[in-house]
């Protein structure tokens, strides 16, 4: 990941590989598993949306699965905006901005913003510093809530 020291990886690390959108930036996590570690690549196998694929990335695409783990138990509404966010991204193949989430919840743009302040700080998301639409969902997809809209 961009401004994140690279972990090493062995084979059979359960890792998350940020898939690349054409142009740059992280599309979607893709849960996967090391099948080999090179000098500069690691190849993995992962489930990408119902299909196994296999590829050969760079580190800085992957981050081990365990590193996202959360002290406390997702709230209704911080789990309705990681659904939001992982819902828009694969739809829109770009995470979604702040002004998005507000039309979608309905509030003020300083409580999206508290409220990404607050995942990122318990390690749900992650954000590149300066760099619009950066957000990054580090929960695993299967343990997102469904996306209910608004309440």
């Amino acid at each position: 990941m961009p401004n994140e020291p690279t972990p090493s990886f062995q084979v059979g690390d359960r890792v998350i590989w940020w898939k690349q959108i054409p142009g740059g930036g992280y599309a979607y996590p893709v849960a996967a598993t090391v099948l080999k570690v090179t000098a500069n690549r690691v190849q993995i196998a992962g489930d990408d949306d119902g299909q196994i694929v296999k590829r050969s990335v760079t580190p800085e695409s992957l981050q081990k699965e365990d590193a996202a783990q959360p002290e406390r138990e997702l709230t209704y509404k911080q789990g309705q905006y990681l659904a939001f966010i992982y819902n828009y991204t694969a739809i829109n193949d770009r995470p979604p901005s702040e002004a998005d989430m507000q039309r979608m919840f309905r509030v003020s743009a300083p409580s999206v913003h508290n409220m990404l302040v607050r995942l990122e700080e318990n390690g749900w998301i992650a954000r590149t510093p300066g760099q619009a639409r950066s957000i990054r969902v580090l929960v695993p997809p299967d343990r997102l809530p469904p996306l209910q809209g608004n309440r």
